[in-house]
């Protein structure tokens, strides 16, 4: 972890912000349009990376699915499927 900064708030438009060094973006893989969650805890200021929703790709689900070690009875068949 970097040692304690100081950050200056600066105006952008009718706003205030402050901007983060590189170096703490790199630490918590940050980028430009990433969110963060701010909230007050004890009379502090904490900034927190909002944890982006996985995104899931189909070749990796498919790694993970295991063929039973016994074969599956389904039972008779029901109607006119062709078993």
């Amino acid at each position: 972890m970097p040692p304690t900064l100081q950050l200056q708030i600066g105006k952008w438009g009718n706003s205030l912000g402050i901007r983060l060094p590189k170096s703490i973006l790199e630490i918590f893989h940050l980028s430009e349009k990433d969110k963060i969650k701010c909230s007050i805890e004890d009379g502090k200021l904490v900034l927190e990376p909002v944890t982006p929703q996985k995104k899931y790709v189909l070749d990796d689900l498919l790694a993970q699915v295991r063929e039973p070690e016994q074969e599956v009875s389904w039972g008779k068949p029901e109607g006119e499927e062709v078993w």
